[in-house]
């Protein structure tokens, strides 16, 4: 054996510790429960469209489809945080507005 009782019982908990964390990330990333997910991990391989109706995935590409998807997703991403910066430049330049006009009332 390579590995004693102490190292093995170590590795265990971080493998244990790591599996939550991935458990966690993608109950919440999906809107579902960890033990859904887990359930989900313990009754692997299943098929996709069991995976759909588990609420693991949203759609089924072929894989000629992805490149494409992914381009819309990174574009669409950009563009609303394009939008959010904007909104957000705007609240700084209103609240720019108002606090000199406030600073200007009170001289």
């Amino acid at each position: 054996d390579r590995f004693t009782d102490e190292e093995r019982e170590a590795l265990d908990a971080i493998v244990s510790s790591e599996f939550d964390v991935i458990i966690d990330t993608v109950a919440s990333a999906r809107g579902i429960s960890a033990e859904l997910v887990r359930a989900a991990v313990d009754d692997a391989p299943m098929t996709a469209d069991e995976a759909a109706r588990r609420g693991l995935l949203d759609e089924l590409l072929f894989r000629d489809q992805v490149p494409g998807e992914l381009r819309q997703a990174v574009a669409r991403r950009r563009s609303d945080a394009l939008v959010k910066r904007k909104q957000a430049y705007q609240e700084f330049v209103a609240t720019s507005k108002a606090f000199r006009g406030a600073v200007a009332r009170a001289k």
